[in-house]
């Protein structure tokens, strides 16, 4: 989710219409990437969760919040 590309064992189970028209039309292995490297990944994984728990702390206060806000 966090690098922007899906295996292609999962790709054929979750999109296998989607797959076939690449493989028909010759553009599969041109679209194939290389798994990105562990350290990039681990970056990837430690941006997006640290977005999500930003974002679940934002949430959580506004809602504790919204008895004191007046408008």
């Amino acid at each position: 989710m966090f690098e922007g590309s899906v295996e292609l064992t999962h790709a054929r189970h979750e999109r296998p219409a989607w797959v076939s028209r690449l493989e028909q039309a010759g553009e599969l292995e041109r679209n194939l990437v290389p798994e990105a490297p562990v350290g990039r990944r681990a970056i990837f994984y430690v941006f997006g969760y640290a977005v999500i728990l930003v974002a679940t702390f934002l949430l959580v206060g506004g809602l504790v919040n919204v008895p004191y806000i007046t408008w």
